[in-house]
Parts: structure tokens; sequence; C-alpha cells
């Protein structure tokens, strides 16, 4: 385990991993954020919240925030702002401080390789967004994401599958709605009164 507790943070490996090199690991880390916010997965994203009421430019603005705090300042999104604020004469007691023309020099760099690429990836969003918006029976969007759990993906799906503790949480589930869908059976099934009234033709 890693012995710098500035690494216990939401972006740094601090353990070995027993099949992978360090390098490796960060590697599928890096590609499982840029698949995630790749074009295609974003419109996915954009019609799943249109069909489920969400704005879509509400949803829009998240992905841009999560995926450029990453991206562009190399930070989790929980660590990000929207201008990063870093003093010159704030810095750990151990570490020298650095030369004030380097700092500014530094922070130059760090300003332009991070908000103009990052304005431009909200604009790329944003196109995306009017895409979708403009697609034909966008209302109606459906995908196995936003499909009820049946017992039939249970059986189907790896992310029921993968470990005993996600097999028992979907089975704990299909179970509630088992239980619901009998209980909505008995009382549908229970006569109205009045509906008895009226076919032995009482008042």
């Amino acid at each position: 385990m890693s012995s710098d507790l500035n690494n216990y943070d939401v972006e740094h490996a601090v353990t070995g991993h027993p099949r992978m090199t360090a390098t490796e690991w960060r590697s599928f880390y890096d590609q499982a954020w840029h698949l995630y916010y790749s074009p295609e997965h974003i419109k996915t994203l954009l019609r799943r919240a249109k069909a489920s009421g969400i704005r879509s430019t509400r949803l829009a603005f998240t992905i841009f925030y999560f995926y450029a705090s990453y991206a562009f300042e190399h930070v989790h999104p929980l660590q990000s702002g929207v201008i990063r604020r870093k003093i010159w004469r704030q810095n750990r007691s151990t570490v020298p401080r650095e030369n004030l023309a380097s700092f500014f020099m530094r922070r130059v760099r760090d300003f332009l390789g991070t908000y103009p690429p990052g304005l431009l990836f909200l604009c790329r969003i944003e196109a995306l967004r009017r895409v979708v918006e403009n697609e034909p029976q966008l209302l109606n969007y459906t995908d196995l994401a936003l499909s009820l759990i049946a017992e039939e993906y249970g059986a189907d799906l790896d992310l029921f599958n993968a470990t005993r503790s996600a097999r028992q949480a979907a089975d704990r589930v299909l179970t509630r709605s088992e239980n619901r869908n009998r209980a909505d059976h008995r009382i549908d099934s229970v006569p109205c009164p009045t509906d008895a009234r009226i076919a032995s033709g009482g008042s």
C-alpha cells in the first residue's frame, strides 16, 4: 500500500493489483472515464434523461462538469471547481517555494491546457444535446437501463450475477415485485359490494 497519505483520494491507486502493473491499472481507469463519456454514450444518457422527465440541459452541464474535471483538471469532480485557486505561498513545508515567475508561467500553461479545451467540450455536448432533442419519438425512448427488473433480466444480466451480493440484491427486488403483484391481484379479485348489488338486481 502507498505510504503517501496524499494519494488516498479518489483518483490514485494505493494498492498493487495481483495481475496488472500500476501503468496497466491506471490505463484501465482512464479508459473507463473516456468510454463512459464518449459521444455515443452521452447521447444515450441524454435520451434516457428526456424519456425520464429530466431536463437535458441540467444533465448536459453535469456531464460537462464531471468529465471536464477529470479530463482537463486531472482530478475527481468532487475535488474540482470552475476555477481552481492555486496560491504561490501555499505549499508543503518540506517542499521549497517555487520561483514566482515560474509559478505564474506554469499557471498560464495550466489555464490554456484546461479552459479552452473544456469550453470546446462544452460546445460539443450542447451540439449533441440539440441533436438528441430533435429526434422523433424521444419521449418514448427506452432501453434495458430504463426497463423494470424482470425475472429474465435477473437470469441474464452480468450486473445481477457478478457477485453473490448482487444476486441477493436482485432476488430481493424480484421478491418484492412478485409480492406486490400478488397483492394487487388479490385486491382486484375481491368483488365490490356495489357490483354485487347490481348483479342481484338490488338497490
